[in-house]
């Protein structure tokens, strides 16, 4: 999770594997200069409290209490630029836990990319049995349909209404892989990636 002084990006971390500190550099590296493009990024409540080497999918946690959260890295996953393309999409996922506006974009255009679509099953959708049967999605054309995941909403510990969403988190890994591939893949989303982010107040 970054944590902005300055309009910097400082994405602190505790490892037990070296291999993984340049990723996690890169990853710094390229949110300051993404996020520095505006001039409104400026936030001094999130970090990455820890990336930590687990045996299971990556994931964010919020720290409850706090504003703070910790990205949850796969065991098996190698360090180079696929553990960094996953670090941009965890990471993603607290800037949308960070700021309601950034949230509620990725909100309004999900609702409307999907307004005629039905909830299915990420397994049947995608033909990977590792989904929990508990993981659906409204898939419309998106190049991912893990794109249009659904999440229950939930109430943080500050009595704030949350939404989850995949959007901007898989838009800001593609977007980290390949920014003309996004474009081509997507400029619906891409273009909606790059207003929240310029209209932001963090």
């Amino acid at each position: 999770l970054p944590i902005c002084k300055k309009g910097k990006v400082n994405l602190k971390y505790k490892l037990s594997v070296d291999d993984f500190k340049d990723d996690v550099r890169e990853v710094n590296s390229w949110y300051n200069s993404l996020l520095g493009k505006t001039k409104q990024f400026q936030t001094q409540s999130w970090e990455i409290k820890s990336v930590k080497v687990v045996g299971e999918r990556s994931y964010f946690e919020e720290v409850p209490l706090t504003w703070k959260g910790r990205v949850r890295m796969e065991q098996m996953m190698p360090a180079g630029i696929e553990f960094q393309e996953v670090l941009a999409h965890e990471v993603g996922h607290a800037l949308e836990q960070a700021s309601s506006n950034f949230s509620a974009a990725a909100n309004k255009f999900l609702a409307r990319r999907t307004r005629r679509e039905t909830a299915e099953s990420l397994q049947s959708v995608t033909g990977h049995s590792g989904y929990s049967a508990w993981e659906k999605t409204k898939k419309d054309e998106f190049y991912s349909s893990y794109i249009g995941k659904q999440y229950a909403s939930y109430v943080d510990p500050f009595g704030h209404t949350t939404h989850p969403t995949e959007v901007f988190s898989m838009a800001l890994q593609y977007l980290y892989r390949d920014p003309i591939g996004l474009l081509n893949s997507d400029v619906d989303l891409a273009k909606t990636l790059w207003e929240a982010i310029g209209r932001t107040q963090w």
